[in-house]
């Protein structure tokens, strides 16, 4: 091999070693472009996920307090009409009583009327029972 074609061949191995390296730079480029403009797209998702997480714990978050409210009115109703039940029955407890008392007097003040006339119970003639404490006096003697 004379010099001549040495160094032609070895010019030619240059150049193409030279075409190779730019053709690699630029298939590099391409890729590394591909790639940060998929991760562009990949971010954009990644933050549309996180928005959209965002807004759906926030909707959570203000139906769990709803939710929340909605028990505590629910119990202060049940509560107030619990009140009013009890005081229903308090005050209608208190009306029977003295409705109650009020005939259980006017009942003893016709078996007083009854007695003081000499009114006897049945078809026998009898004395009037002895109150309480008169009975007592006569068991204990």
């Amino acid at each position: 091999m004379t010099t001549e074609l040495f160094h032609a061949q070895l010019e030619e191995n240059i150049v193409r070693a030279a075409d190779e390296r730019k053709r690699h730079q630029a298939e590099l480029q391409v890729i590394s472009r591909d790639y940060e403009s998929s991760l562009d797209s990949i971010e954009r998702k990644e933050d549309e996920a996180g928005e959209s997480y965002r807004c759906a714990r926030n909707a959570f978050e203000k139906a769990k307090n709803e939710y929340q409210e909605e028990l505590r009115n629910c119990r202060k109703l049940r509560n107030e009409a619990g009140f009013r039940r009890d005081k229903a029955k308090v005050e209608e407890t208190n009306l029977w009583t003295l409705n109650n008392n009020t005939i259980q007097s006017d009942r003893h003040k016709i078996f007083e009327r009854y007695r003081e006339a000499g009114g006897t119970f049945g078809s026998r003639s009898r004395t009037p029972a002895p109150r309480l404490d008169q009975r007592q006096e006569r068991r204990s003697e």
